[in-house]
């Protein structure tokens, strides 16, 4: 296991157990045995961490039930309540990230959601509506369902995923 593995495992260890405001480098690094130099070497701080720890998760989550990304509908009941579960599973990983995802990424996921799920579908069944307009549309989608995910993580997740999901495609078809 190379350091930077170490260090995303350890750091998934710990967020079992604390708050993600409440781990700092030092003990990190202890437990997982790797020097503060390696660290810094893979990371500014603590931020780009959590950043890397969810792209591991989200590609861990992929590998293990997406295979041709290109024919599939991510916000089917066939994806979502795997993914819904996956959250659950890695819950305190996603509070952290959607409590400071202001301040990372979330700009790269959005259009990656916008494109491969609204953009094209939206324009071909609303002739009418602009990208401008499907782009509006799918923020506040994306908003909402950020939301949704952080309010059911901040419940603990007292709900089954099934539920969440039937909510999501709810929204989805409701719309459509």
């Amino acid at each position: 296991m190379t350091a930077k593995e170490k260090l995303i495992k350890t750091f998934f260890d710990i967020l079992t157990i604390k708050n993600f405001q409440d781990i700092n480098i030092s003990e990190l690094c202890r437990i997982s045995n790797v020097h503060r130099t390696t660290f810094y070497a893979y990371y500014d701080n603590l931020m780009e961490l959590l950043e890397d720890a969810k792209k591991y998760a989200i590609n861990k989550f992929f590998s293990a039930h997406i295979q041709k990304r290109d024919e599939i509908d991510f916000l089917s009941k066939d994806i979502l309540v795997p993914y819904l579960n996956f959250i659950k599973s890695y819950a305190n990983l996603y509070k952290a990230y959607l409590t400071n995802s202001k301040i990372f990424e979330a700009e790269e996921d959005f259009e990656k959601l916008y494109h491969e799920i609204f953009l094209k579908d939206a324009l071909n069944k609303h002739k009418h509506v602009d990208e401008w307009m499907v782009r509006k549309i799918t923020n506040f989608f994306i908003d909402g369902i950020n939301g949704l995910i952080k309010s059911w993580l901040e419940d603990g997740c007292k709900e089954n995923a099934e539920k969440i999901a039937q909510v999501i495609v709810t929204i989805r078809n409701f719309s459509n």
